[in-house]
């Protein structure tokens, strides 16, 4: 579950199912326009649309950029975005 405490000049968010994560964005698309939103997540593509994006590797910096420059070039992040893409684009059943 999440919750906006207060007006803050942050928006700090975590793991969440699907659904929630859905309806997260939308409010934060809503309230974040002004602010700067913080999402830390495993789902790469939650962060396609980010304006910066920071690859974090045993909890160090390695890369950082846009996605779209993320996936031009070698990289844990284009590793591991085609991978996730990967399950969601195999047509065969599991």
């Amino acid at each position: 579950m999440w919750a906006v405490y207060r007006d803050a000049p942050f928006l700090i968010t975590g793991a969440l199912d699907a659904r929630a994560e859905q309806t997260l964005f939308s409010l934060i698309r809503e309230l974040g326009q002004d602010r700067t939103v913080l999402l830390i997540t495993h789902r790469l593509a939650s962060v396609r649309n980010a304006d910066h994006i920071y690859v974090l590797d045993d909890g160090l910096v390695i890369d950082e950029g846009t996605h779209a420059g993320l996936m031009t070039r070698p990289g844990i992040y284009r590793e591991l975005f085609t991978l996730q893409a990967s399950q969601f684009l195999d047509t065969q059943a599991p």
